[in-house]
């Protein structure tokens, strides 16, 4: 299949080579204002047109911690996925979901994203050409063909919403040219069997009126490593469409339209079994013995089950064998290669994401403008799982969920004036869907087995919104805004074990007697923002900012057995304040972007592992009650010579929970599950040959050691050390034949590290983690025509 793949796209850009010797490089007149950082003036900088407060303003001017990526520089970074971008961005962290390995768990500034099923949002919001994206999965399509990507961070309740208590992420993708056909085609090919074949059509259908521009991708990913089977694991195919449609009938009117598809088939993630509990374990909190060995020892015939029937008079016997079960176990843990492990569950996983939206901007008059945003998107995707990552069915599941989310906002914004700009409007969203999984736990001795959990969602929002820019001076600004949201949360829950032959709902939950309950709970807050801006002259901008966000509550999904378990969380609630500057110093050749920032943290959400009262192993969420977050952000980007460009940027959080007791005790010396300090370091240089230009570029980014699990009672099992990864990209541009070809390479020190764990310490005993990307090298070919 690759093979005719890439053959039959080598000869579409045999042929796209042949047309662009002869077509002129035209670019799109009415698109937005690039975002590319390869335009940037020989004198200097160049400042990037963003839209982070609804309406299009250079970046330099708005007052709130922002990185921008314009298409040049996502290139020049080898960026594929979100967690390329977190890796150039100040507290950003990403992790990836044990439940999902096509989505991520995003965090920015101490705001965590805890798990990917269906009642659980993130505090990150994701934007798509202004479109909410509420689930991560298939990121991937929305960073192809892309302008420009915003990291927006602290809070951003009023125009972007709830769920955005720790930042946004706004992606535009590429818009139509209306006046030219054009296009590229890019193929690729890397180690570790990795191939890509990308092409991008642009046709101009009415000139100046209406065009479309069409991508088609294919990625096929080979496996990492190996399981217990001799199966791969780490591996993916993608298939994915995506077509932007662009309608200007007049100078007035502007309607976008836009429809993606995107399907993932792969391999299981690549997890590890990182830990075996002590045997006997000596910390509270762990079970003592670890249900794991028991199992372990009677599956392999070393204890007889019916010793454990007097286990005082038989403690020695079953001692030993326990023994000799914690020693199999404890055996397993690094035996294999980074990427192998010894899982011989089912595994592979599925998820296909798709939908339809409509950006409609009118100019009613020269100082008022109407905007209308529509999205319809649709979810896909099962997982199958062996999470204890061993040859023993300690821990294997199967999880399946689909989900439809409709959406639309209507927004009005104009003028006051020459001192005022406003904006206002209202949301509605609504999601569905249903999430499943079956889970075996201790598959030798746990009678209960399967344990079902089934549960249809309805979550549903409404909000309403202003905020104000005021010119109070020529050079001091005042930005006001309010958001009131009122939510609806519904579970239809017929959570069962033993293969459904047993209720797990409590009677006094159950509804008519059957095995099923109904659970609805509705919230309601609000957000604001209110900044004081100061250009001191031009190119040095100063402000102090204050925001407050929530994250919408909900429901336990896993519930089992006790009501408490099916108990409704609470909204979590963040109050920033943050001090900033904004500066470009020698001609715009330096640029120094700093921001200080506490977030005071309440009803924080928090999930716990824990055992059931029948022997399963349940996730639940509950709520923290107080933590505070202090930071530090600074990017600085210098251009010492021209055609140089050197860029950093660091990033300090610290995070400290200042009252946190839930049903497991007091867990106020948790830490938090991202790194303290990161930074990044960067240059690019770009000079013409006689070829065309040629570009280099280099890329740094370090972490200090993470928690992976806040949780864990065994710490160190879930602990990242410090790492740093390297990545750099040669390229050069063959004018001839409108090409460039070019050389990558990322984690070129091939470090071996961790992106996520999960903790069964305190139920089964042992905990694993989550491979992170090996080095890859590989070479590109992109080949445009026309307007490319």
């Amino acid at each position: 299949m690759t093979r005719r793949l890439l053959l039959l796209l080598a000869s579409a850009s045999i042929a796209a080579t042949a047309q662009a010797q002869t077509a002129p490089a035209t670019t799109a007149a009415d698109a937005p204002a690039p975002a590319d950082d390869s335009d940037a003036q020989s004198s200097g900088i160049a400042d990037i047109v963003v839209t982070a407060r609804r309406t299009s303003e250079a970046a330099q001017t708005i007052p709130l911690a922002i990185s921008v990526f314009g298409g040049q520089q996502l290139a020049d970074t080898n960026v594929q996925g979100i967690e390329n971008i977190a890796q150039q961005t100040p507290n950003f962290f990403v992790q990836t979901s044990s439940a999902d390995p096509t989505g991520v768990l995003l965090t920015i500034r101490g705001q965590s994203q805890q798990d990917s099923i269906l009642t659980i949002e993130s505090p990150i919001g994701v934007y798509v050409d202004g479109i909410n994206y509420i689930r991560s999965s298939n990121l991937e399509t929305a960073l192809t063909d892309v302008e420009r990507v915003e990291v927006l961070r602290g809070p951003q309740g009023t125009l972007f919403g709830k769920n955005t208590t720790g930042g946004a992420i706004n992606i535009t993708t590429r818009q139509p040219d209306l006046d030219a056909i054009g296009g590229y085609v890019k193929l690729s090919a890397a180690t570790h069997d990795r191939y890509g074949a990308t092409g991008v059509l642009n046709l101009p259908l009415i000139d100046d009126v209406l065009g479309v521009r069409i991508l088609a991708q294919r990625i096929e990913d080979g496996s990492l490593g190996v399981n217990g089977l001799g199966d791969g694991i780490g591996g993916k195919k993608q298939t994915a469409f995506r077509t932007n449609w662009l309608f200007k009938p007049n100078d007035s009117v502007t309607w976008a339209i836009s429809a993606d598809y995107t399907r993932t088939r792969g391999d299981a993630p690549v997890s590890k079994l990182a830990f075996v509990s002590p045997f006997p374990s000596p910390a509270p909190g762990t079970p003592n013995p670890a249900p794991a060995l028991i199992d372990i020892a009677i599956s392999q015939g070393i204890l007889d089950p019916a010793l454990l029937a007097d286990p005082e008079g038989n403690a020695a016997a079953i001692g030993a064998a326990l023994g000799q079960a914690h020693a199999l176990f404890t055996g397993l843990v690094g035996r294999r290669g980074f990427y192998d492990n010894d899982a011989t569950g089912a595994q592979g996983s599925y998820a296909r994401t798709y939908g339809v939206s409509s950006n409609l901007a009118v100019e009613l008059t020269p100082t008022l403008s109407f905007r209308s945003i529509t999205a319809a998107r649709w979810l896909k995707r099962w997982l199958d799982v062996d999470l204890d990552s061993s040859p023993f069915t300690l821990l294997e599941a199967e999880l399946a969920s689909r989900a439809k989310n409709l959406s639309q906002e209507f927004q009005f914004s104009g003028e006051i004036g020459d001192r005022v700009d406003w904006i206002t409007g209202v949301y509605f969203n609504e999601e569905t869907g249903r999430d499943f999984s079956r889970a075996t736990a201790l598959g030798t001795i746990n009678a209960t087995n399967p344990n079902i959990t089934d549960g249809f969602v309805k979550n549903s929002s409404w909000a309403a919104f202003g905020q104000l820019i005021v010119d109070l001076t020529d050079s001091v600004r005042f930005t006001g805004g309010l958001r009131w949201t009122k939510e609806s949360k519904e579970l239809r829950s017929f959570n069962r074990s033993s293969g459904g032959a047993v209720c797990n709902i409590p009677p006094a939950l159950q509804l008519g007697g059957t095995c099923q309950a109904r659970f609805k709970d509705s919230f309601s807050d609000y957000s604001y923002l209110a900044s004081l801006d100061w250009t001191i002259q031009p190119g040095i901008l100063v402000y102090a900012r204050t925001a407050r966000g929530f994250k919408g509550g909900g429901q336990n999904l896993r519930g089992t057995g006790t009501a408490d378990s099916f108990a409704a969380f609470a909204p979590e609630v963040v109050t920033d304040y943050e001090v900033g500057a904004k500066a470009d110093f020698l001609d715009r050749r330096l640029r120094i972007n700093v921001a200080l920032f506490q977030a005071n943290y309440s009803d924080i959400q928090r999930t716990i592992v824990q055992a059931s009262p029948g022997g399963a192993i349940v996730s639940l969420v509950t709520n923290a009650a107080r933590a505070r977050i202090r930071g530090a952000e600074a990017e600085i980007t210098a251009v010492p010579v021209d055609g140089l460009t050197l860029s950093g940027g660091f990033g300090v959080n610290d995070a400290k929970y200042l009252d946190f007791t839930d049903v497991t005790g007091d867990r106020s010396n948790e830490p938090f599950q991202f790194p303290k300090y990161s930074y990044r370091l960067g240059a690019t240089y770009s000079t013409p040959t006689g070829a065309g230009d040629l570009r280099l570029s280099v890329d740094w980014n370090w972490r200090s050691a993470t928690q992976l699990v806040g949780s864990a009672i065994y710490r160190d099992s879930l602990r990242q050390p410090a790492y740093g990864l390297l990545g750099a990209r040669i390229a050069l541009d063959i004018d001839s034949i409108n090409s460039e070809i070019a050389v990558f390479g990322t984690n070129l020190t091939n470090r071996h590290y961790a992106v996520s764990g999960v903790q069964f310490d305190n139920s089964l005993g042992f905990n694993t983690l989550y491979a992170g990307e090996p080095r890859v090298i590989g070479l590109q070919l992109t080949t445009r025509f026309g307007g490319g």
